[in-house]
């Protein structure tokens, strides 16, 4: 009987540390793994918590009514105020979420802007965006998010003094917009379904189109600085309630306030880049392969302190 207990107490002890061993982590651990190629040292890197991250995502249309997740911008903004942008190609290949036509969901590679489209008849598109776009960054905090198409993205412009100028790289001769610094605002919902448009003129661009990512960067950079400078001529109540306007004019989770710390002085992107990589095709698919270590690299200079300890 003696032995019969203590084989009861050995038990009950082994499933006692193995309850331990399985025990959740801590609130504030990483609730995303870092992705393939991703990973960072234990205790070498620190999140600097004094970072705030917002992404926007380009919608358009097509000829049939369906919408198309066409680009999406991270900025990043630190306890200075600078504000550095990285654009992801719409076709960069990630894991994603399959949602089947019972409702059952799996997973499965597959371009980013197939994220958002899965999850629109489940209402998840947005949160699905943000959750992939945080996993390929290494599980990084995405803040907040914005959404919009060339509708919208007219109506801010409505509500906008002044002019938008961009400094235009290649010629949009349908528009009878050519290189060179000029004021787009008299063609803005034009040039901007030009730029987001998946098919212009029967070719199929891919979404690594270095000309059309690099507009929608100098759209945000132009209503960044623009905002920026309006706002600082108003008074708190009248910030206030274009900050507001702001916010009605989109898909957004942004707060007015949050509105304001964006535009806040003189806002000017400090760094603009394209997803480093390449473009891999196969007879059905074609992807946008990240660069891990220069994404990697990034992750880290824009949200972390200190450096990675060299293995």
């Amino acid at each position: 009987m003696r032995n019969a207990w203590r084989s009861l107490l050995a038990a009950l002890l082994c499933l006692l540390l193995l309850a331990g061993c399985a025990a959740p982590e801590a609130e504030n651990a990483a609730a995303t793994p870092e992705p393939e190629g991703m990973e960072f040292s234990g205790g070498s890197v620190l999140r600097d918590e004094s970072i705030r991250s917002l992404l926007i995502c380009a919608v358009s249309y097509d000829r049939d009514g369906y919408s198309l997740l066409t680009s999406l911008h991270v900025l990043v903004r630190n306890a200075d105020g600078e504000i550095d942008l990285i654009t992801i190609p719409k076709d960069t290949r990630v894991l994603m979420q399959h949602y089947g036509e019972d409702g059952a969901s799996y997973t499965g590679y597959g371009p980013i802007s197939d994220v958002y489209h899965a999850a629109e008849d489940a209402g998840l598109a947005e949160q699905s965006t943000v959750d992939a776009v945080s996993a390929l960054l290494g599980g990084v905090r995405i803040d907040r998010y914005a959404f919009l198409n060339v509708v919208q993205l007219q109506d801010l412009a409505d509500l906008l003094e002044g002019e938008i100028y961009i400094d235009v790289e290649d010629d949009v001769s349908d528009l009878n917009v050519y290189r060179g610094y000029q004021d787009v605002r008299p063609v803005l919902a034009g040039f901007a379904s030009y730029s987001y448009l998946n098919d212009i003129g029967g070719i199929d661009y891919p979404g690594t189109d270095p000309y059309k990512l690099r507009r929608h960067q100098q759209l945000i950079e132009a209503f960044l600085s623009d905002f920026s400078g309006q706002m600082e001529a108003l008074s708190q109540q009248e910030q206030e309630a274009l900050a507001q306007d702001i916010v009605d004019c989109l898909r957004t989770d942004l707060t007015a306030q949050d509105v304001q710390s964006w535009t806040g002085q003189v806002r000017r992107l400090h760094t603009a880049q394209i997803l480093e990589g390449y473009e891999n095709e196969t007879d059905q698919d074609s992807y946008w392969i990240p660069e891990r270590s220069a994404l990697k690299t990034w992750v880290i200079e824009h949200f972390y302190c200190g450096q990675e300890e060299e293995e």
